[in-house]
């Protein structure tokens, strides 16, 4: 397990040993995933809110209501929630809208494409009398954006969608071994130059690119100094170097 990985431009992820490595996360942190099933779905007596998008099942036993959802989220923007009841019946269905998701979002009920309000960090609509079987359809297109650090505006983060990207900076000067008992060992170590980024405060958008259509794979186009870098989501960089907060000129 990583825990407490640095932010340290150029610095990298180190890992707990299988025994004795008793960082608290290495405990009371795995607890952690087994929460998130208390907070996908909330209901009253007629509303259901989705508020995760997560590959689950509820059971609305009030309202003799089963509810699936099937996603791939992050990796896709896209999630499927499959209505089943033994009768027709009006409630609600309120899904998030992420802060991130300002291009809108696209709703469809069996097919067909809904009107509805989708305002960023609210929730969207639809009242009706469902049935078993229906179907509905939630497209939240991501797109790239700066977080810019709170103490220092020339700092900023890249990401996409809800996802922080980090650039990939090889492996130069890293030790062999990850694994250790103390997740500070290697925290004064000296790092490497680190790029910045020169983009003229314009939008992301216009000087990152993604590189692939099935990988989340991004790369900066002619931004970097003395170099462009490659960048991949944070959770799914290990053993080489990284930055994720960019000085930004």
């Amino acid at each position: 397990m990583t825990y407490f990985y640095s932010l340290k431009p150029g610095h990298f992820k180190t890992y707990s040993t299988p025994f004795d490595s008793m960082w608290c996360c290495v405990g009371t942190g795995i607890e952690n995933h087994s929460k998130y099933g208390d907070t996908i779905y909330y209901h009253n007596e007629d509303t259901l809110w989705v508020n995760l998008f997560i590959p689950s099942r509820l059971d609305w036993k009030e309202k003799g209501v089963t509810v699936r959802q099937e996603t791939a989220f992050p990796r896709r923007d896209t999630t499927t929630i499959t209505v089943s009841t033994k009768k027709q019946q009006k409630f609600s269905v309120r899904i998030r809208v992420p802060y991130w998701a300002t291009k809108g979002a696209e709703v469809r009920v069996n097919g067909r494409e809904q009107k509805v309000q989708a305002k960023p960090q609210s929730y969207l609509a639809l009242s009706r009398a469902w049935k078993d079987g229906d179907r509905i359809e939630v497209r939240l297109p991501m797109g790239l954006h700066l977080y810019r650090a709170r103490d220092d505006k020339g700092l900023g983060v890249v990401m996409f969608g809800p996802l922080v990207l980090a650039g990939e900076l090889g492996r130069e000067g890293m030790p062999k071994a990850l694994c250790c008992t103390n997740n500070k060992r290697y925290s004064g170590d000296p790092v490497p130059p680190v790029p910045v980024l020169v983009t003229d405060s314009r939008d992301p958008a216009s000087w990152v690119k993604r590189t692939g259509d099935k990988d989340l794979r991004f790369r900066t186009q002619n931004v970097g100094k003395p170099n462009d870098v490659s960048l991949i989501p944070l959770h799914e960089l290990h053993h080489q170097r990284y930055t994720v907060y960019w000085k930004l000129l």
